[in-house]
């Protein structure tokens, strides 16, 4: 064997053909180490030049035996609608790794850390004098649902109707 050969103490033909050395046949369903145990650009192929920099195992985001089909999905309710849906990755990875630079730093993790730009201030109001919600203050869309009578918010004058920005409401609207 090569030095740069996956470890191993299997015989030859368990995973090489005897009339050529390559492609090799290997059998993934009894490994238990993760796949960069292997797939390191050493002794197999690792990340593609392309890949997004990540220290996650391949499995994360990738299965056998069509590594280049991406079937992560992100299945918290903390992303509503259309987010449960196999994005892109790099619309919100942008910065080539596994974080997301958030447009909005300050509310990480929340739907604001995304859609602060276009949250609407006057569409939210929080009294009858005009004073309303920030996006932060709503950073997890759960709605305005109070329009109280004054900054002392002791008051409802309003209940609005919900649940229009409910993240667990299956038609979350935007």
């Amino acid at each position: 064997m090569p030095r740069t050969h996956i470890p191993t103490t299997q015989q030859c033909d368990t995973c090489h053909g005897t009339l050529a050395w390559k492609p090799a046949r290997i059998d993934h369903s009894g490994f238990i180490s993760g796949c960069a145990a292997c797939h390191n650009n050493g002794g197999a192929v690792g990340l593609s030049p392309g890949h997004m920099l990540t220290r996650r195992d391949c499995a994360t985001c990738h299965s056998f035996p069509d590594w280049s089909l991406i079937r992560f999905r992100h299945t918290s309710a903390a992303y509503p609608g259309a987010h449960r849906a196999a994005l892109s990755c790099t619309s919100c990875h942008t910065s080539n790794t596994d974080q997301v630079p958030y447009p909005s730093a300050a509310n990480a993790g929340t739907c604001a850390g995304c859609h602060a730009k276009d949250f609407k201030p006057a569409a939210h109001p929080k009294t009858v004098k005009g004073l309303t919600y920030t996006a932060t203050e709503l950073a997890n869309c759960s709605g305005a649902c109070h329009v109280y009578s004054d900054t002392t918010q002791s008051t409802i004058t309003k209940s609005l109707p919900g649940p229009h920005h409910r993240v667990s409401d299956a038609t979350f609207h935007r």
